[in-house]
């Protein structure tokens, strides 16, 4: 059910739609001359595809009509991403939504180089075409654009847990987790770690040595004080 939803919806990134393969990005790859293809209109000539998957090479501008509706098909898109986020466990939807970037960049690649090359390389270019081809990049652009605001945040820590094994977070998690500001960087996050200095206690001064000797001579040998004392006093004048 997944994978056939899944399927549907990457078919509905790339149809309708006009574009071409260069075919000096395939020789590129390849190192082979591939002038070829160009005959049998697979390379360097603009194609046509309806919403069902028919193809034909481009005849006229009025074909390029069909890429009006590309807006509607990937808002549908959306929606139903949306509600897969909702139906589907964690896990199924990384998966889910990892597939689907990857082919909606592989398509919107595909959309820049037609926009950009097309008139230079496609044999059938016809004036007039290439508004609906700058459209067709755009609506695939902004597409994407959506896509990253809805999950973009949640895609990439959902990606980096799923490499180091951890949980994968919620929607909720991300949604309310506090962003990184400056203020918070103000307090230094290794100085919160390392336990506080204590003060040194204050040493205890030592006793003058003529005092102790006073002491010694008073409690010990039961001199006089007052002998002592004018005995200090003398040493001192």
């Amino acid at each position: 059910m997944v994978n056939q939803t899944l399927e549907n919806l990457i078919k509905r990134i790339s149809q309708p739609a006009i574009f071409f393969y260069p075919r000096n990005v395939f020789e590129e790859a390849s190192g082979m001359d591939l002038k070829a293809l160009d005959v049998i209109g697979m390379t360097n000539t603009l194609i046509v595809r309806n919403s069902i998957g028919n193809i034909k090479p481009l005849e006229s501008v009025v074909e390029g009509i069909l890429i009006i509706n590309n807006q509607e098909f990937l808002d549908s898109n959306t929606f139903e991403i949306l509600k897969m986020s909702n139906s589907l466990d964690k896990e199924s939807f990384l998966y889910f939504l990892n597939k689907y970037f990857q082919s909606l960049d592989t398509w919107l690649r595909i959309t820049e180089l037609t926009q950009n090359d097309a008139k230079h390389q496609a044999s059938n270019y016809v004036s007039g075409i290439q508004s609906y081809l700058e459209l067709q990049h755009k609506i695939t652009l902004n597409h994407k654009t959506d896509l990253v605001k809805q999950f973009g945040e949640w895609r990439r820590i959902a990606n980096l847990n799923k490499i180091f094994n951890v949980k994968l977070p919620s929607f909720e998690e991300i949604k309310n987790r506090k962003p990184i500001t400056f203020e918070s960087l103000k307090e230094n996050p290794v100085k919160r770690l390392m336990p506080e200095k204590t003060k040194p206690k204050a040493k205890k001064a030592l006793p003058n040595v003529d005092i102790a000797d006073a002491d010694l001579l008073i409690n010990v040998f039961n001199v006089d004080p007052k002998l002592v004392r004018n005995g200090k006093n003398d040493n001192l004048a």
